[in-house]
């Protein structure tokens, strides 16, 4: 059995094998699905609470700068002098500030007290609201409620904070804020309190995400946007499976993400803890609705992908068949078009008495568009043809069949290189598509002479290595290439060669080929021939260590154009002949 029908017997198994491995990595996505919407949902979640604690921060910072104010203002030298003043000239005053107070301050604080180290109430000043509906201030004195308020302000005047910050629950009404900033004035201890409510800290609008924020010693609910009865009740008694972690959370720099479930369905939190005040933040999302219909998703996703996965197998099963059978029969023929070209290009070098000769064609696929040959015109002479017809593969090896033909006609008479190629571009300007030409490099050898006419119509400049001051020079002859322009005409050079010398035509291939960087280029070329001139290598080692140089460069990259190199040396007694 040949290797083709290994393949195709084994391919059933393989696509077997593959249909399992595709169904498996279905399986996985699936079941990682709910996951991923799990991880949606969590940095969801994540970024909301990081938004609510920074909007906290923002709201409590912006209190303590604006309680600030009460601790240092013209109403101390009145309520804490060391005489007491009348109670009308404390109300006057009191309520001048008050009002410039709350014209300055953003918060609405609905209650301002001013009381003595012992708490006693000095000054109290709160917002009612008026039948109509309008805010209005009323004094609180001794003798308009004939009653002494006392405030708890010891823990905070023995502690060294100046500021206090907490959440009263009142009972049957929601809680609120209550901020307390020590006073010390000549010698005089006590305190500013004000009242906020609870919006004035939190803003967090209901939404997808839920916000809760519990107080950390107690477990009380401070606030909560799921449901404005939360306020004042404990953690315990909504979600106590989110207790623990609230017992458990001691790290102000920490931040929980956590997926658990609850009587109330699976939640996806984030807990952040808050120094001051000291709260968690924690929000969280319902997530059962989300995995749920994913899950049905994900279900009828699979099935269908089972379906699909099915017929794929078959349908690519039949293709690979076709596939297999039409890639051999191209093969094939590309094999015998390789063959047929490279019959068009010598089999070996020429001997010729005092020179040697070489020649190597390397198409960029199986046919190309590259061509060289030599001509054979008498005993004394030789003529090296190099050409290159545009593009390459198919699209060129035709146009280099048809060249080669009347090529192989032309050359049957002896005429100068100049006038073959004004002929060949005759020919060719009317035979080949507009869109199609052909650069050629024409040497003719004088056996006798030592001596090479060159004529060149688009190709690289010849490069021409002189021994006797071991130098390289690109002998410069400019020409249209063949089937540009009917009337084209060419100039010729004749060079004297001195043994050691060395003649090198080559396509643009050679100049061409790069790597993701740059280009082989003129310059490497050169330095290449140049080099192996000096070691005085023959024709084919010369070829050689050209090919090596350019594949050296160009490393593991596409070749992209056809390559030829043809190479004429003078022979000298001490050359390393090995062609």
């Amino acid at each position: 059995m040949t290797n083709e029908r290994r393949e195709i017997h084994y391919l059933p198994a393989f696509l077997m094998v593959m249909l399992a491995a595709f169904s498996a990595i279905c399986i996985y996505f699936y079941f990682q699905s709910t996951g991923s919407v799990k991880g949606a949902l969590q940095v969801q979640v994540d970024e909301a609470s990081t938004r609510g604690v920074a909007e906290i921060e923002t709201n409590y910072n912006e209190i303590i700068r604006e309680l600030s104010f009460l601790t240092r203002n013209k109403l101390l030298p009145v309520l804490y002098s060391q005489v007491d003043l009348p109670i009308a000239e404390r109300q006057q005053s009191g309520g001048k500030f008050v009002d410039w107070f709350r014209s300055q301050t953003k918060k609405n604080f609905s209650l301002i007290v001013f009381v003595d180290s012992e708490g006693n109430e000095l000054y109290a000043n709160k917002l009612v609201a008026s039948s109509a509906d309008i805010s209005q201030v009323e004094e609180i004195n001794d003798n308009a409620l004939e009653t002494t308020s006392v405030y708890d302000v010891a823990n905070l005047l023995a502690s060294q904070q100046r500021f206090s910050v907490e959440t009263v629950f009142a009972d049957g009404a929601e809680p609120y804020i209550e901020a307390v900033a020590k006073i010390k004035f000549r010698g005089k201890e006590g305190a500013a309190i004000a009242q906020l409510a609870i919006d004035e800290l939190f803003s967090i609008p209901p939404s997808t995400v839920h916000t809760l924020v519990v107080q950390k010693k107690t477990g009380a609910i401070v606030f909560g946007n799921e449901d404005q009865g939360f306020g004042g009740r404990n953690i315990a008694g909504i979600y106590p499976e989110i207790e623990p972690i609230v017992r458990a959370t001691t790290d102000s720099s920490s931040t929980l993400s956590k997926d658990i479930d609850t009587a109330k369905g699976s939640l996806i939190l984030c807990v952040q803890y808050l120094n001051k005040p000291d709260w968690l933040v924690i929000s969280y999302v319902k997530s059962d609705r989300f995995v749920a219909s994913t899950e049905k998703t994900g279900q009828f996703t699979l099935f269908a992908c089972f379906v699909f996965f099915v017929a794929c197998g078959l349908v690519v099963n039949r293709l690979i068949k076709r596939i297999k059978e039409q890639n051999k029969e191209l093969n094939d023929e590309l094999e015998k078009a390789h063959e047929m070209q490279m019959r068009l290009m010598p089999e070996a070098s020429p001997q010729v008495n005092g020179f040697d000769i070489a020649g190597t064609c390397r198409p960029a696929t199986h046919v190309g568009g590259d061509f060289f040959q030599y001509y054979p015109t008498d005993e004394d002479s030789i003529v090296l043809i190099l050409a290159d017809v545009t593009g390459h593969g198919m699209q060129a090896a035709i146009p280099t069949v048809l060249f080669s033909g009347i090529l192989q006609n032309e050359m049957e008479e002896s005429v100068a290189p100049d006038i073959h190629l004004s002929r060949l571009n005759r020919s060719l300007h009317r035979t080949l598509d507009r869109r199609t030409f052909i650069c050629c490099t024409m040497a003719t050898l004088d056996i006798t002479q030592n001596r090479v006419t060159l004529t060149n119509g688009g190709c690289p400049y010849p490069y021409y290595y002189q021994a006797s001051t071991k130098s390289i020079t690109e002998l410069c002859l400019d020409g249209f290439p063949l089937g540009v322009r009917s009337g084209s005409q060419y100039d010729s050079i004749e060079v004297t060669l001195e043994p050691g010398d060395v003649l090198v035509l080559c396509s643009d291939g050679i100049i061409e080929a790069g790597n993701q960087q740059d280009i082989f280029g003129f310059e490497r070329t050169a330095q290449a021939i140049e080099g192996a001139s000096k070691e005085n290598f023959s024709a084919k080692e010369i070829i050689t260590h050209l090919m090596s140089e350019v594949d050296l460069f160009t490393d593991s990259a596409e070749q992209l154009d056809d390559q030829t190199i043809v190479v004429l040396k003078a022979m000298s007694q001490s050359c390393n002949s090995s062609n």
